[in-house]
């Protein structure tokens, strides 16, 4: 029997405008007009004229199909529509979880073989992945939220300890001298400002720690210049595509170098870049380059440096005096979709200053007035993912971004507490120190649960007061020990 009635929606594709599909009309027509070849899988009519589905099998989309014995299949002396399949959408589901991906769809027959009637699926390679499963830890978006093990990672091994510091702790400007990049050739690149020098509270040495894919050390730490000095602080890092650069103040002066985001090798020598005096630095990937902002003398000021830094000690340029917070140790950076690079600060309440991304020359486009923030002494800012920032102060951690209307943020945790040190690595993960109302004090993660409640878990109740830091699954951070010194520590977090 011919299927040409249900046929027509398969030949489309190759130009039918009415039942029968006419070989002649598609241009198919070999030898004598009633010749006829016809496109896979379809095939002649008797008269060699039309197309139609092989015998036993159903038009379904853009191919035939065999009947699965259910109340659509046309039988063999059916006569379509009236005993024929009732198209539906399908969905594509590869791993054969039930689940279908929306975004690989077609029409035909319910049944259809891979296929499903259902768009449940946000994982078409992973069986356990899906609307309304449960998140496990299994590096895939089981509950097809946008996020990955959210709420059930957990420290999956010992700490492994970096430097020890001799003189009883970091520091009070241990937040701002701490880094952590995973490579994309394995591992890890720590950076930091390693206090261990006996008598030296405020300052130490910038060096360079490589790690494996443990996390553990490979080799010792190797100070960032040629010739340490054990006066460096405010150390910021910032990465493009291929590169890391550290900058950190050397001192007084500015200072910083080049490696390699692939295997953390150096890739320039060190460099001084401004003459100080110079602290609280800042720096972010402007393009393919870098921008820089530091304090001086109260007023902020910045400077671009091409990829290599170059050899010039060059000026900066000043852009903004502080008017009631001399300190920029409350700020961090954004990028949003429309290219534009923001220094958040606090200045009398919460500012940003947006910058021009080009690739040289960049200039400052406008700097907002204060947000209100209640008492600005009590505010810290961190690094967070795309155009949100996190956000700490006595009480409230979250994190939150710039709109055309003001400012949108959202509450992580509200608490009888001091919050510092923030740290957001996407919607749904968020580090923090926090000293609470009941005596605990230490480094949190927090992971958000589904219902949008979030899950605080201790990383190190020590009392420590460096980082944290934190890359592909490794957190850095100061753990203090029992004789009062503090360690440099990493830990995994991950799937038990």
């Amino acid at each position: 029997m011919r299927h040409t009635a249900l046929l027509c929606a398969l030949a489309l594709a190759f130009g039918c405008k009415s039942a029968p599909v006419d070989c002649r009309d598609l241009g198919l027509v070999e030898g004598e007009r009633d010749n006829c070849v016809c496109p896979e899988p379809l095939v002649p009519t008797d008269d060699r004229t039309s197309c139609e589905c092989p015998a036993g099998t159903l038009p379904s989309g853009e191919t035939c199909i065999v009947g699965d014995g259910g109340p659509f299949d046309a039988g063999a002396d059916a006569t379509p529509p009236a005993d024929g399949c009732a198209p539906v959408t399908l969905y594509e589901d590869r791993d054969g979880d039930g689940r279908g991906n929306p975004s690989s769809t077609r029409t035909g027959c319910p049944g259809l073989a891979g296929f499903v009637e259902n768009a449940n699926d946000c994982d078409d390679a992973c069986e356990a992945c899906g609307s309304g499963v449960d998140e496990t830890c299994d590096s895939f978006d089981n509950d097809c939220d946008g996020y990955v093990d959210e709420g059930v990672r957990d420290l999956v091994a010992e700490p492994v300890n970096l430097t020890r510091s001799t003189d009883g702790g970091f520091g009070t400007l241990a937040t701002h001298r701490i880094a952590l990049h995973a490579l994309t050739g394995g591992g890890w690149l720590a950076l930091y400002v390693d206090d261990s020098i006996p008598d030296v509270l405020s300052s130490g040495v910038a060096v360079a720690q490589r790690l494996d894919v443990e996390g553990r050390p490979v080799g010792s730490p190797t100070p960032v210049m040629d010739t340490p000095s054990v006066e460096d602080t405010f150390l910021t890092t910032t990465t493009t595509e291929d590169r890391i650069l550290v900058a950190f103040t050397s001192g007084g002066a500015v200072a910083g170098r080049v490696y390699s985001r692939v295997d953390g090798s150096p890739l320039t020598p060190p460099r001084t870049l401004a003459e100080g005096p110079a602290q609280n630095l800042r720096a972010t990937a402007l393009g393919v380059s870098f921008l820089l902002v530091w304090e001086r003398d109260d007023t902020l000021v910045y400077q671009w440096r091409p990829s290599f830094l170059g050899d010039a000690v060059d000026v900066a340029t000043e852009f903004h005096p502080m008017a009631t917070n001399p300190y920029l140790l409350a700020s961090t950076w954004t990028h949003d979709e429309r290219g534009r690079t923001t220094l958040v600060f606090v200045d009398g309440g919460l500012r940003a200053a947006s910058f021009a991304s080009t690739v040289e020359a960049p200039e400052v486009r406008e700097i907002t007035p204060p947000w209100d923030l209640g008492d600005p002494d009590f505010v810290d800012l961190g690094p967070g993912t795309e155009n949100h920032f996190a956000i700490a102060s006595a009480g409230t951690i979250g994190f939150a971004r710039f709109e055309s209307t003001g400012l949108a943020s959202s509450t992580v945790e509200t608490a009888t507490a001091l919050f510092g040190n923030p740290l957001m690595v996407d919607t749904a993960t968020f580090f923090a120190r926090r000293v609470g109302g009941d005596g605990e004090i230490g480094v949190f993660s927090y992971q958000r649960m589904p219902g949008g409640s979030w899950r605080r878990s201790p990383l190190d109740l020590s009392g420590g007061t460096l980082g944290p830091a934190y890359a592909g699954g490794l957190v850095l951070m100061g753990q203090l020990q029992p004789d009062d010194s503090e360690d440099a520590v990493v830990r995994v977090l991950g799937c038990p």
